[in-house]
């Protein structure tokens, strides 16, 4: 067993690598008196790049009130509040719109926009809006690891080296230690294997994955895995190079996923985590299989719809790297390892290794 200093990371903005930020403006160009409107942006026209969900602000419209969505090639914002009224000619929304060409001009011609909805009054009246759109504020994104401002590709800045939530290379430490711990456990030669992925076409990180078995491992029994459906203990998925710590996620047990219990133990010897749409770290799922030796298992899956997952800045990475996985109670904690000397692949988009 070994003794760790643990700390959570909350409310850490995320986001992926790009290389221009542009403001996208919305208008309303006619007069109008809307208690609800709904307006899509196509930019399937745009150079590629995505908007920010958290990079729009709404005219007026307190958060209770406003939606922001991004789906594909879509931006779709929705403003409803029967005791305000936006009223046109006026600026509806400002969004930034993240592309990953450093000096590809945008154009107000690339963003096609579309009324969903524009109704008044109740009962609600119809109301047509005209729409306007400009492109503004275009600015080449350099990150900066250390300015305390998370920029795109970071996963955080939070500050100073050392900080207990952000390393010093600008990724979340999720209570993982700075340096891989001693004496884990290991699984069978060749048969474990770590693959993380960086994807660079979409501003944000709804594609970004991230994925480690650890497979034939030395004999674990159930009661060492632990019994998270009934709160206990919680589990870290940490990942260094030759550097340091590049991806830091928890699990905590217990909590509700989807509508359904978070934890379940679909046979006696296996413990099972699932969330659809990723937890704060983004990590969607956990299989742990207890077994003698030779047969236990363990398999994370980071891979987040709501961009949690960030994959590690600064890649390629530097070898080795080494995959731990910890279960933690209280001042206990039992370690899963495999390390990996040599890469498959290794470059700015995918690392991806069998090991040891």
């Amino acid at each position: 067993m070994w003794v760790l200093v643990l700390s959570l990371a909350v409310g850490v903005s995320r986001a992926s690598a790009a290389n221009q930020r542009c403001d996208v403006v919305i208008s309303v160009t006619n007069a109008i008196q809307a208690n609800a409107l709904q307006i899509a942006l196509d930019h399937s026209g745009a150079p590629s790049g995505d908007f920010s969900r958290d990079g729009c602000v709404i005219t007026g419209a307190p958060p209770a009130f406003a939606e922001v969505s991004v789906d594909g090639n879509a931006l779709d914002i929705a403003w409803i509040n029967q005791a305000s009224t936006f009223a046109g000619p006026a600026v509806f929304a400002t969004c930034q719109y993240f592309t990953n060409s450093p000096t590809a001009p945008l154009d107000a011609g690339d963003f096609v926009p579309s009324v969903k909805d524009c109704t008044s009054g109740i009962p609600p009246v119809a109301c047509a809006p005209t729409i306007a759109i400009a492109v503004a504020n275009c600015t080449q994104i350099e990150p900066v690891c250390g300015n305390s401002t998370t920029e795109l590709g970071e996963a955080c800045d939070d500050g100073p080296a050392g900080s207990t939530l952000c390393t010093s290379r600008c990724t979340l430490s999720a209570g993982c230690t700075d340096l891989p711990l001693f004496g884990c456990r290991t699984g069978a030669p060749r048969r474990s294997k770590i693959v993380l992925r960086n994807n660079t076409k979409v501003a944000t990180n709804e594609k970004d994955q991230g994925q480690f078995d650890w497979k034939n491992g030395a004999a674990t029994t159930v009661a060492e895995l632990g019994d998270p459906i009934n709160e206990a203990p919680s589990y870290y998925w940490c990942v260094y190079d030759a550097d340091g710590l590049v991806v830091g996620a928890r699990v905590r047990p217990g909590g509700t996923c989807d509508g359904n219990p978070c934890w379940s133990q679909p046979k006696a010897t296996k413990l099972q985590y699932k969330s659809k749409y990723g937890n704060t770290f983004g990590i969607s799922q956990l299989k742990l299989l207890a077994g003698p030796d030779g047969k236990a298992s363990i398999r994370v899956k980071g891979k987040s719809k709501v961009a949690n997952f960030v994959a590690p800045h600064g890649m390629p990475l530097s070898q080795p790297v080494v995959s731990q996985f910890l279960v933690v109670d209280g001042n206990d904690s039992l370690c899963f390892e495999a390390s990996f000397p040599v890469a498959g692949k290794n470059d700015p988009k995918q690392y991806s290794a069998k090991g040891p």
